[in-house]
């Protein structure tokens, strides 16, 4: 199992404002290790699993290269990375902003035997590493947003 882990806060944690709609909204900073030999891209998936209506896309990065096991804070992506739309309909992070109440976000990290380019969406996403997974994990925080 990929061994996912944020600096900026732990499993099950309060997700920091500051990557939220309450704050700047930049990506936290991620590492993955544990990644097999044979991984030829890695793939993130975050998404809120409480949304009323489903999961709800944050951000979709595909083709990741297999040496590389961490991103900062808002950084770049690698040239080889690709984003796919978040359901908030942009190609970038998305923040933690739900409606109401306390939701979960999955910060899902998946090692590929295989590159698969840009995807349109999850369903396009899951449809395209269904049977290319060879190992994957998650870190699990959870967000509220702030009362004003």
């Amino acid at each position: 199992m990929l061994d996912v882990k944020s600096s900026a806060f732990g499993a099950n944690e309060t997700i920091p404002a500051k990557y939220t709609c309450d704050g700047e909204g930049v990506s936290p900073p991620l590492s993955w290790s544990n990644v097999p030999d044979a991984t030829m891209s890695v793939a993130i998936l975050v998404d809120d699993p409480d949304a009323p209506n489903g999961p709800f896309t944050h951000w979709l990065v595909t083709d990741l290269p297999p040496t590389i096991t961490t991103l900062g804070e808002g950084s770049a992506l690698p040239h080889e990375a690709s984003i796919g739309k978040s359901d908030a309909g942009n190609t970038s992070y998305y923040g933690p902003c739900p409606a109401q109440g306390r939701h979960r976000y999955r910060f899902h990290v998946y090692a590929l035997d295989t590159s698969i380019g840009r995807t349109k969406n999850r369903e396009d996403f899951l449809s395209a590493i269904d049977g290319h997974v060879l190992d994957d994990g998650e870190l699990v925080a959870t967000y509220q947003k702030q009362t004003r």
